[in-house]
Formats: C-alpha cells, structure tokens, sequence
C-alpha cells in the first residue's frame, strides 16, 4: 500500500514539473515573435523599395500576340528587354477524381490497423442516398470533441523513469499498475506500439529531465559513448531486410538490439585471398606478419574515437574485408588491418570444423516447422522477429512456437541458427518450382540465396526477387472503358513481375466497416493479404489500383509472396502484354 501511495505521488509530482516548466516555455516562445524594434511604415517601405526592380509607371510593358514576345521599356522609351512568351496548351488526360476518392501515393504497405473510434468528417455529406446516421453510429466520438495533449507521452516517459528509480518498477509492472495514461510497451498484436517506440515519432521537447528518459534501451555505462550513439541509432530503424528505416510506419514489431557477431575469418586467410589490391596502402602489398603491433608512429595517428570506430565495426562485423574497413575508418587499409590483427587475434578465432567432421556431423532439421501452412497465407500469419537467449529450439522463440523459419531481421544468440532457412542452390531464374524458395511461396532470401544471386538488383540471375528489390515496369494511368485504367508503357513478356499492389494493412474489422463507403461509391480496393489482415489501396495506393477487372481477358495475375517474414503482392504477366495494352486481372468470385 505504501509503495503504491508513493507511486501515485511521483505520477502527481511529474505533472506538476512538466506543468511548470510548460507555462515558462511558453511565455518565452511567445516573447520571442515579437519583433526587439518594430519598424516604422516609412522604413518598411523604404527596405521593400530597395527588393524590387524599378519600373516606371508610364512604361509601356505590351504583348505582342503575334510574334510572341512581350517589350519593357525603359523611361525614355528604350526598349530594355523582349522576353519570348511561349503558349502552352494543357488538355487534362484524365477527368475530374470523384469527392472523397483522392489518394497519396506510396510504394510499400503502411500498418493502419483498425480506424479510429473518432468521426474525422461525415463522407458524402451532400449525398442524400447515403446513410449518415448508420455511418455515425460506428463510432463513439468526434475527432474535435477530445482532449488529448500530445505531450502526454512525454510526461509518461519521465514518470516511468521516476517511478524505476525510486520504486525498482520494471516497464511491464508499471503497464500493469495503470498508474500511467499510457502504455509504456503497448501490444503490436492489436496495433499499440507503445510510447517506447511511438516516442521516436516526433521532435523531442527541450524539457530539462526528457535527456535521462530516453526511450530506448540504454547500454552499460562502461560502453564507448560511440556505441552508445549506435544503439540509440539503431534503435530508431526498422530491422527489416527490406525496411531499414527509422520509426518504421510499416512493420508493428520492437526494433531488438543487434548481438554482436564473433569473428570466423582469421587474418592469415585475409592475407591469402585472392582479391586485387584496394590501392598503395593495402594490405596485400605489405608483407609484415599479421599479428605484427602496429608501430608508435602510425598509432598517435588513430584516436581514441578512431579506435572507437574500429573497435564498434568488428564488434558487429568482424569478418569485414580490410579495403571495406579503411573505407569506414578512412585510414589507410594496412594500419587498418594490423589493428584489426591485434584486437582479432588469430588464437581466438574458434577453428572451423574440418570438411570430414561437417560431413560426418548430422544435418539438424528445425522442430515444429509448419511447411505446409507457410505455403498458404490464408492459414500462416506471419510473427514479430525473436530475440532471446537460447538456442530457437522451444516456444520461448516466437517463430518456433508459429511453427515459421528466423528471418534476417531475428536476434537469435545462436548463429548460424538452426532455424534460419538455408536458401536455394539455383543456376537459373528461381521462376520454377524446382527452386525451393519459389516452390514455398517465397522470394530468395539475398543473404542465403548466394548462389542465384538474390542480392545483386543490376546484374543477379534471380527472378525470385522482384517485390524487394522494388523495379517494376513503366505503367501509365489513361481513362478506360471501365474509366481510369492501367496501361502498359512497355512491352511486358511473359511471367515478368509487373508491380506490387500497396496500400494500407488493415484488419478485418474496419475492412467491414469501409465496406458501408465502398458500396456507396460502388468501387472497392480492399485485397486479402493473409489471415490476419487485407491491404485497402483506397487513401493510399501506387498504380496498381487502377487495374480493372476481366475473367475471359485477364493478361495479369496476382500473387502472394512470403517476403523476408511478411506478405505482399505482386503481378506477374499471364502472357506477353503490348505497349499500351490495358492491364486486367480476375477480381476472383468473393469479389463479387
């Protein structure tokens, strides 16, 4: 009882800090607009005077339609330019968008969820056919009735901080209690990312006690402040293969901390490998021994942040290649390399299993693998990445307990881990069943897909991995005979990935409740992804949108991809598709 009383007054005493400190913000941002010395009409006048060009009232500024051009004259009726007038006529290509059908343009999926129990504006407000009152009745407030201070999540951040400091409460107890208007780590089943993540969202406040709540999670205090640097960076940007951006608006899942990777590639094999020279201070042309100390002339050269930045590379990426490191450190890459000898020493680089003993050694197959349900996203929901200790082995691990493989994006202590799939061995295209990537409903995993050359966008043989490397074809948007449509502005040929279909991932019950507007404008852009959510390309959307609707004529058809642990969709060519060539795919019998 005694420590929730004192719980509820650290709460009271951060609302009462953040309240005094926000009426002196705001007294000195509004002091600050005022002007020190305002000045007078006259010297306003004056300063505006001294912008403009001159021009002489009585000058004589013509157009002459027939040549083109129009005169100025100077006040003794010198002329002091012609400058041509060029005639540009726009005929509008397509006509008029139709009241509430506007969309933003997008080229990847954004994680909407579930709308918003607050009415923004009533659709169709002019249109006696619709229903307003049954569209009302769907939600509970009006946007502009509430009373919500964005500055909440700020105070929850310190509260939370207070309340660990003094009381020992974790995050999870803290969420528990509902001391706090906020939910600290939220629930990314049910769309909630919580003020941990959702804080990296916006422009931070200047509020003295905001610098110790920071919202990710904080290193040891014996960490280089470089690394302390990179964690927060890191803990900003989406681990997605396919994402790496900062306060992903895509993926739901908590950016885990990258592990550090142990080194596998001993110096004397850098020294013996067949790349050419990066430049005259490679490493490959000097032939001092690896593990030779870096001498007392070259050391005053590299700093302590230097080091740092050395030492916090190949704590991450100890296998990099020297020439890649100098180009990271920008020092010259035999300095790099013999420092990398003496933080790497070869000793303690774990030996490699001999080829006989991983021969002989018997290949691990994952526990509580699904194949069968991975192959259909009507029945496989795709799960947050995992990061735990332990080997991926029991349902302590996310993607054991779904019965799913660890993607890219996973932390697993133990690498390589057992369930992380070992990618294909294809010589071709990846575009028949006999690759396994492609036979699995998957596109080629870039980092273990090697042989088919998944990662290389510009010259990779792969043909399993367009959604991700994003190169569609040249498409244009012309009216049709069903309106807008979709119109090849290449020739496609058969089998070729065409686009993606894009839009907002939402779930089904606000696919049911845009159901009332897309009835009323008897168009829908709803597209099932998986048993969990559709994609709605209604507010936002790429081209593929305009794609109209043929059973006997369709020369496209879509597919959904598993793509590094999310589903997406792609179009793929039926047949060879003509420059100018409507596209058109069948909508499917739910459709109707």
């Amino acid at each position: 009882m005694e420590k929730s009383d004192s719980a509820r007054r650290i709460v009271e005493e951060t609302w009462q800090d953040f309240y005094e400190w926000e009426k002196k913000d705001t007294e000195a941002t509004i002091a600050s607009l005022a002007a020190p010395n305002p000045l007078s009409y006259q010297e306003m006048a004056t300063i505006d005077a001294q912008r403009r060009p001159f021009i002489h009232p009585d000058a004589d500024i013509s157009a002459d339609t027939e040549e083109d051009f129009f005169e100025l004259q100077d006040i003794d009726g010198s002329t002091l330019a012609r400058p041509p007038i060029k005639t540009v006529v726009i005929e509008p290509k397509l006509s008029p968008v139709s009241p509430y059908e506007s969309s933003s343009l997008t080229n990847r999926n954004i994680h909407w969820g579930d709308d918003s129990n607050h009415m923004q504006f009533m659709p169709f407000a002019e249109d006696p056919r619709f229903a307003h009152l049954d569209h009302a009745e769907q939600y509970k407030y009006f946007a502009w009735s509430t009373n919500f201070d964005p500055n909440t999540e700020i105070v929850v951040l310190e509260a939370a901080r207070r309340l660990k400091e003094s009381c020992g409460l974790s995050d999870r107890e803290i969420d528990a209690s509902d001391l706090l208007q906020m939910k600290l780590l939220g629930d990314s089943s049910a769309g909630d990312l919580g003020v941990r993540f959702t804080r990296n969202m916006r422009d931070p406040l200047s509020w003295p006690p905001l610098a110790a709540s920071a919202s990710s999670p904080q290193p040891d205090q014996e960490t280089s402040s470089l690394k302390k640097e990179f964690l927060d960076m890191a803990s900003y940007f989406c681990s997605n293969l396919n994402c790496v951006t900062p306060c992903c608006s895509v993926h739901l899942n908590p950016n885990h901390m990258p592990r550090e990777v142990p080194a596998k590639v001993l110096n004397r094999r850098l020294l013996n490998s067949s790349a050419a020279p990066c430049g005259d201070d490679c490493f490959f042309n000097h032939t001092s021994p690896a593990s030779e100390v870096v001498t007392t002339e070259n050391a005053a050269k590299w700093s302590s942040d230097d080091m740092d930045v050395l030492t916090l590379t190949l704590d991450y990426s100890p296998d990099l290649f020297p020439c890649k490191l100098a180009e990271i450190c920008m020092k010259p890459c035999r300095e790099v390399f013999k420092h990398r000898a003496n933080i790497i020493p070869d000793d303690q680089v774990p030996k490699r299993p001999t080829r006989k003993a991983a021969f002989q050694q018997p290949r691990m197959r994952p526990a509580n693998l699904k194949e069968e349900d991975i192959r259909d996203p009507n029945i496989f929901r795709p799960n947050a990445p995992c990061s735990h200790d332990g080997r991926c082995a029991d349902d302590s691990c996310p993607c054991f307990a779904n019965g799913a493989y660890c993607e890219a994006a996973c932390r697993c202590e133990h690498r390589p881990c057992i369930r992380r799939r070992r990618g294909c061995n294809c010589q071709r295209t990846c575009r028949t069943k006999i690759c396994p990537c492609y036979a699995a409903g998957m596109e080629c995993d870039p980092e273990v897909c090697t042989n088919c050359e998944a990662a290389d966008a510009v010259l990779g043989r792969c043909k399993n991995a367009f959604i991700q490397r994003g190169v569609c074809k040249e498409l244009e948007v012309k009216e049709s005979q069903w309106g807008r449509g979709l119109f090849a502005a290449e020739t496609i040929k058969k089998g070729e990935f065409i686009s993606e279909y894009v839009g907002e991932l939402i779930y089904d019950a606000t696919v049911d409740s845009r159901s009332e507007l897309a009835n009323h404008r008897r168009r829908s852009y709803v597209f099932r992804l998986n048993s969990e959510v559709s994609i709605d390309s209604s507010y936002i959307c790429n081209e593929t949108r305009y794609m109209n609707h043929s059973k006997e004529d369709a020369n496209c058809i879509p597919e959904v991809k598993l793509v590094n642990g999310e589903h997406r969709i792609s179009f793929h060519a039926l047949r060879t598709i003509a420059l100018g060539e409507e596209l058109l795919f069948n909508y499917g019998d739910e459709f109707w």
